[in-house]
């Protein structure tokens, strides 16, 4: 089974995210970690098939997060997931993550972007 980290410092988010992948739960192993030192902390102990953060949060942002992930998971593919989208932020975002996605995210764009991800693009969808 894959696994997925999402990163975010708002939990209300990080509890959006698990509603809309609860019907995944069967394809994906999730989890979730509360802001990006506690990405961190994660990322040092393992690998995850893909991560996912956010941009914007206090202390540890998600650009350190993403550079860590490149540096520890060189092949790890990495999504940043953000309200925080200035051209220069955005620009300087895609030399660290493969693809950016804008908050908020619609729950199929945002399982369409997993799956191409993960490269589970071929799914039957029926």
């Amino acid at each position: 089974m894959k696994t997925i980290l999402f990163v975010d410092d708002e939990p209300f988010v990080l509890n959006s995210i698990k509603r809309i992948l609860r019907k995944e739960r069967h394809r994906w192993e999730s989890h979730f970690a509360e802001g990006g030192q506690a990405a961190l902390d994660l990322l040092e102990r393992r690998s995850f098939d893909l991560l996912v953060t956010d941009m914007k949060m206090p202390a540890v942002d998600g650009f350190e997060v993403l550079g860590t992930a490149e540096l520890l998971h060189p092949n790890m593919p990495r999504m940043a997931l953000s309200g925080y989208s200035e051209k220069e932020t955005h620009t300087k975002v895609t030399n660290l993550a493969q693809r950016f996605l804008d908050k908020p995210c619609e729950s199929e764009k945002l399982i369409k972007a997993i799956e191409e991800s993960l490269g589970e693009t071929d799914r039957d969808l029926n």
